[in-house]
């Protein structure tokens, strides 16, 4: 068995029902976006530091878990990273949602996203380039709209571990750019072009399966308000492990790794 196989295998395995849409939820809340101090560049991601992943979100309770599967793949045309969020069960037709992306393995651009669950939403993006193309399905309507977006953009939600994990982060580090956020607009074009700001504000221990991992304490704050804090790991590839997101001045989303699965192919 391969390491793509046993990748998948293992995604799949986890015994506890929950939403898939939290963690996607949280990651899409952060607002990721920008060009400035560091002026985001193809040569300041080092995608060849990312490696295949699995990683087991927890919400609070165990009970409360969202798979985060992160594995290569290439086309004909150029070469991939593939990051789904998802429920650890099959075989539940109520939970059985996720949240997906196709990203650009060179320069991590976006390049399909889509967004499923049952009752919930069927959200799905295409960007092709100087347009992000969005259809946007709920069980009565149908919105499509095209959004013009700037020649490099990084992805939100499900892109938000493989942009982070290729930076080359260290302390004092800071870095805006423009994000394709899937949440910010109003509805119905809820798809809107954000700037946020990235930095690197300490350094803490954290504790995953009675393992301790050195991180990154990080911010995350966009221009319409949003703060998150966020903890990745400070070994290569830097994927976050921890997350607070300020919903509002009294409320907290928190959610953490319980399970971490590294690959070395």
């Amino acid at each position: 068995m391969n390491s793509l196989t046993k990748l998948v295998f293992l995604s799949l395995s986890c015994k506890k029902v929950v939403h898939y849409f939290c963690i996607s939820f949280a990651c899409t809340l952060l607002y990721f976006t920008s060009y400035a101090q560091v002026k985001l560049k193809k040569e300041n991601v080092k995608t060849n530091q990312l490696k295949p992943a699995i990683l087991y979100w927890e919400f609070g309770s165990p009970e409360f878990v969202t798979i985060e599967t992160i594995y290569p793949s290439k086309d004909s045309v150029a070469t991939y990273w593939n990051v789904t969020h998802r429920s650890p069960t099959l075989n539940d037709a109520e939970n059985n949602g996720f949240d997906y992306y196709l990203i650009k393995e060179k320069t991590l651009q976006p390049v399909i996203s889509h967004m499923y669950h049952l009752g919930f939403t069927n959200y799905q993006i295409s960007v092709k380039k100087d347009s992000a193309w969005f259809t946007i399905k709920s069980m009565h309507d149908t919105v499509s709209y095209a959004l013009p977006v700037p020649e490099f953009i990084i992805p939100d939600g499900p892109g938000l571990p493989v942009f982070i994990g290729s930076l080359p982060l260290t302390k004092g580090y800071s870095i805006e750019y423009p994000e394709l956020s899937r949440w910010s607009g109003k509805a119905p074009y809820i798809g809107e072009v954000v700037t946020t700001k990235l930095e690197v504000v300490g350094t803490d221990n954290l504790e995953i399966e009675g393992k301790r991992y050195a991180t990154y304490k990080l911010t995350i704050s966009s221009d319409q308000g949003r703060f998150t804090e966020l903890w990745v790991l400070k070994n290569k590839p830097h994927y976050p492990v921890k997350i607070n997101h300020k919903i509002d001045s009294n409320r907290m989303m928190k959610s953490n790794v319980v399970k971490l699965i590294l690959f070395t192919t």
